[in-house]
């Protein structure tokens, strides 16, 4: 039970850095009003912003997987598990802040 709590937490931290890369790259035009600035200068912003996210996410990924979830042959259920919290997570956002 510990692996699989283990497993599913890193699936929600995979789903988590993907999640913010989409909206980030989707939203740009509603954050660029709502913040009030270009929108060129608001995509470049949103570039440095996923990329500091990819590099802290992957870091803090490959530890816990190395740490946690050890060298088995079942932690390539994670490249799978992450995309239901995903779909979830896009419901979840769009119930909350409907356009």
């Amino acid at each position: 039970m510990n692996w699989f709590l283990k497993l599913n937490f890193s699936s929600i931290l995979y789903t988590v850095l993907i999640f913010i890369n989409i909206k980030l790259i989707f939203n740009i035009y509603l954050i660029s009003r709502i913040i009030k600035i270009d929108v060129a200068v608001a995509r470049k912003i949103g570039v440095v912003v996923m990329l500091i996210l990819i590099i802290v996410f992957s870091f803090i990924y490959y530890l816990l997987n190395r740490q946690y979830l050890k060298d088995s042959k079942l932690n390539y259920f994670g490249t799978v598990l992450w995309i239901p919290y995903f779909v979830i997570m896009l419901i979840l956002f769009n119930k909350l802040f409907p356009k």
